[in-house]
């Protein structure tokens, strides 16, 4: 019965959290759709503008850090799942498709610094390239997702795995490793 009860409040307090982010979002200028749940308030270092869209029914966990440069663009689609300790980073575009869960500790980046040797890497430009992140997928824990990436619809990506662009996914496959290979298929 309490643990009931605990579950209850828990849940509205989540919603209430959403809709003051919603709130938030809109007011700068941010796409939101229904039923946004937050668990925690998410780091942002940039203030997200007209480059946010947040669909219907997602779930931002705790410790959630979003990276959104002006010319950047996010697109958390219908259903998204993020758990906790998680980083998106765009300098470009990350589209996360609907139904997907990313487990805790992953990150996710459309960018990266260029290294010449010419110049100190602190001053050097970066270099960007967009994400994408399919349907029904399931990110595991301590994945990193790389410029360039394209995880396709069904996808199972392991634990500690690395995506890099050079990765090709088939749909409904498991991959795992650095770089990520296909180990099966669901």
């Amino acid at each position: 019965m309490i643990s009931t009860l605990f579950t209850i409040f828990r849940n509205r307090v989540f919603r209430l959290k959403g809709m003051i982010l919603k709130a938030v979002f809109i007011m700068l200028g941010c796409k939101v759709g229904r039923g946004l749940k937050c668990k925690g308030f998410p780091i942002f270092r940039t203030f997200p503008r007209s480059n946010f869209y947040i669909g219907d029914n997602v779930n931002i966990g705790y410790r959630i850090t979003f990276d959104v440069a002006s010319s950047g663009e996010l697109i958390l689609h219908d259903n998204v799942n993020l758990t906790q300790d998680i980083i998106i980073s765009a300098i470009e575009r990350v589209d996360i498709g609907d139904k997907a869960l990313v487990a805790e500790h992953v990150s996710i980046r459309d960018g990266d610094h260029q290294f010449s040797a010419n110049e100190e890497i602190v001053r050097q430009p970066l270099s960007g390239q967009a994400v994408s992140i399919g349907n029904d997928v399931w990110i595991g824990a301590g994945v990193r997702v790389l410029k360039g990436s394209r995880v396709s619809s069904g996808c199972v990506v392991a634990s500690n795995s690395v995506i890099t662009k050079n990765v090709q996914m088939d749909e409904g496959g498991i991959y795992a490793g650095i770089p990520a290979t296909k180990i099966g298929e669901r």
